[in-house]
């Protein structure tokens, strides 16, 4: 469907939320409560789209209404963690997707108009903001939380007495990390936060493995494949990992197999099935797909790692 076929919520929202302004405080939460339910069974919407350039415009509206809303209503978990998932979305599919183009030096596959350097501060700021109120949202419900979580020891402890209950906030508070410190790996600061990634992906695998496909095993199957052993990585746990999502989610998923072709090949050099790999992941996707989204990044991405490939091998 082309695009001006489509058609935003955004005028009526933004409406709803000029007359959210001027309503007496109960009646306000209320309404504040159904706008943000409208967004969030839009979600699946945005699990169907393939067009990432029609995204990069209705993530940034969607979120910025949601954060307005917010501040007549902060202490409303399910509108912060959707606020973390919209960012979280955002970051990962449009800004990084554009981004890991710019980066091996390739066309922009999206078309967004930033620089390299911009885009690398954009993708950090929305990863590092998502998680940001992802942390907020655990923080109502655990006033407490943020002084457990300067040293490792105490975070994992923490984590392990949330309950099934915080699972989507945990997934998405540790999601956002996990991109925040990916995009800055010279920061002592952002570093030192990666173990809290580990202990909130393995919490949420405890308690509802299954959240949102499964992905907290994707989280973790980069975590430990994409950096030698010497640096923590454990390609043994990666493909533990690799090995339970499949089981957990037996449909094909181009996601997955990105990762494993991205992080592990490249990590075993093994060029050969990694050229394979990505020419099938790089391939079309089907009108048929259960992922139409995460298959549109992953294929996009693989061409580029394709196009990039002696940037990954020794040979």
């Amino acid at each position: 469907m082309s695009m001006h076929m489509r058609r935003s919520p955004w005028p009526v929202l933004a409406l709803a939320v000029i007359t959210i302004a001027t309503v007496a405080c109960s009646p306000r939460r209320v309404m504040i409560n159904q706008v943000g339910r409208i967004i969030d069974a839009g979600q699946p919407a945005y699990e169907q789209e393939t067009d990432l350039y029609l995204l990069s415009h209705a993530f940034p509206s969607h979120v910025k209404l949601l954060e307005g809303l917010s501040v007549s209503d902060p202490r409303n978990t399910e509108l912060l963690v959707l606020i973390a998932r919209l960012y979280a979305g955002y970051a990962f599919a449009v800004l990084e997707t554009e981004s890991e183009a710019l980066r091996y030096g390739q066309p922009p596959v999206i078309g967004l108009g930033l620089t390299r350097e911009n885009l690398e501060k954009e993708v950090s700021h929305c990863f590092q903001t998502g998680a940001a109120f992802a942390l907020k949202a655990l923080a109502c419900k655990y006033p407490d939380i943020r002084d457990h979580l300067g040293q490792a020891g105490s975070a994992v402890a923490y984590f392990d007495t949330l309950a099934p209950a915080d699972v989507p906030a945990l997934f998405w508070y540790g999601f956002n990390l996990a991109g925040f410190v990916l995009h800055n790996l010279q920061s002592v600061s952002a570093m030192s936060r990666a173990y809290q990634v580990e202990s909130a992906m393995r919490r949420v695998i405890a308690l509802d493995p299954t959240y949102y496909y499964a992905s907290a095993h994707l989280v973790l199957l980069a975590y430990y494949a994409a950096r030698p052993p010497m640096m923590g990585g454990n390609p043994e746990l990666a493909r533990q990992h690799y090995n339970q999502h499949r089981l957990l989610i037996p449909q094909p998923m181009r996601l997955r197999e990105l990762y494993w072709a991205r992080y592990h090949l490249v990590q075993q050099q093994e060029r050969t099935a990694f050229t394979r790999a990505l020419t099938e992941l790089s391939a079309e996707v089907s009108p048929e797909s259960r992922f139409p989204l995460l298959d549109s990044v992953a294929a996009k991405r693989a061409a580029v790692y394709l196009n990039a490939a002696d940037h990954f091998f020794d040979d």
